[in-house]
């Protein structure tokens, strides 16, 4: 998720994944009787064809696409507030904070491959900064170059993973994101969105229910950000 909503690229959510929702979504319709039993045969035609759907028992728990219950059945539970909510606004006002006023006329600056699962993508960003994501899916840390003195550390898996990749390694499971030229000391984005949950997690605290990643608010071994939604001016560590 971090390397999901953090990256320059317009963030593609889909319905229910903000609050980690198990619903299903099912295929769903409103068509009038006669092309709603259609598309209801056709389905179960559709599904035949797989081991699982062969007998016409099975063929009849196909949920009907046409049915009301269908579609309330797929409905997320938009009013929830979970770990996995709270996970996702501390992501999205990373972004709105430090990095939306600075999209546009945002560019690749290439990737490096790291190993087999682990690469750093980078972004020159409209005023100049640089972005860079440190991305290890595999189960090994991996060697990487570290980042140059004076950057600001936006996220890190897990407590201490920015501090190794400054010391040329990335941990296993681990997603970084590091932001460098970013301006003069004391340079603040805009405040956090309103909504933004008053009590961020702690550094190192554990990831959400179904997060591949967790989050923390430190900066890196050159500036911290203080334990609050807005940011103040970056301090010596």
């Amino acid at each position: 998720m971090a390397l999901q909503l953090l990256c320059p690229h317009v963030p593609l959510v889909f319905m229910g994944e903000e609050c980690g929702a198990q619903t299903p979504f099912y295929y769903f319709t409103s068509h009038p009787p006669e092309l709603a039993e259609a598309v209801r045969q056709g389905r179960r035609r559709e599904f035949a064809a797989m081991a699982a759907f062969g007998d016409d028992m099975r063929a009849h728990e196909i949920p009907d696409p046409n049915d009301p219950a269908t579609f309330e059945a797929s409905r997320p539970p938009l009013d929830a507030e979970n770990d996995w909510t709270r996970y996702y606004r501390r992501l999205l006002a990373i972004r709105h904070e430090w990095l939306t006023h600075r999209l546009p006329r945002a560019r690749s600056a290439g990737v490096d491959v790291l190993g087999q699962a682990a690469l750093r993508a980078r972004w020159r960003l409209g005023d100049g900064a640089c972005l860079s994501i440190w991305l290890n899916l595999g189960d090994k840390a991996v060697t990487c170059q570290p980042p140059a003195p004076g950057y600001a550390v936006l996220h890190e898996t897990a407590t201490g993973h920015a501090d190794a990749v400054a010391g040329g390694l990335l941990p296993a499971l681990s997603c970084i994101a590091i932001l460098t030229g970013h301006g003069e000391h004391g340079h603040a984005p805009a405040a956090a969105p309103a909504d933004a949950p008053a009590q961020p997690m702690a550094a190192g605290a554990p990831m959400p229910p179904r997060a591949p990643l967790a989050c923390s608010f430190t900066l890196g071994s050159h500036w911290r950000m203080p334990p609050a939604w807005s940011p103040t001016m970056p301090r010596s560590a």
